[in-house]
This record gives C-alpha cells, structure tokens and sequence, in this order.
C-alpha cells in the first residue's frame, strides 16, 4: 500500500506509482491485493462504512467491480493507490 498523506489530502494520486489490476474484480479484493486492507472483512468494513473511493466516488455496494482504465482508489484519509485495470 502507498500511504500517501498529501495525495490523500489533495484528492489526486497523479503522482502515485501505477499498479495493474484485473478489470472487472470486486474493489474489496483488490483493496486486499493491494494492501490498502488487511483481509476481506476489513475491506468490506471499510465499504460499508463509507471509507472507500474510487476517482473521488463513494463506493457503497459490497459487489462492485472495478472498471477497465486507470483509477485512483483511495481507502480512508491516508491509504492510495493509483490503479490500471485491464
């Protein structure tokens, strides 16, 4: 996980090195994959509490996928990562 304060506090992650991911996985697997959560229950938690976003979005349902592009997704106030999925 990249813990990116200034990234986090700025809403942008353009200077965050790029990590590839499958399109069309659930965020919470790939929040686990990418270290921004512990295990797939924190992930979830982390969903439903209203701690994850994708681009600036709210991410409210547990079965979201992520989209074919590059992507910031950001996991609470500190924890980004920017994100290529293909």
């Amino acid at each position: 996980a990249v813990r990116a304060r200034h990234a986090a506090r700025q809403g942008q992650g353009d200077d965050l090195p790029l990590q590839s991911v499958v399109a069309g996985q659930l965020v919470r697997k790939v929040l686990v994959e990418l270290g921004l959560a512990a295990s797939g229950s924190d992930a979830t938690r982390k969903i439903v509490q209203g701690g994850v976003r994708l681009n600036g979005e709210l991410i409210t349902d547990l079965n979201a996928v992520v989209p074919p592009g590059t992507w910031t997704l950001q996991a609470g106030k500190k924890l980004v990562a920017r994100i290529a999925a293909q």
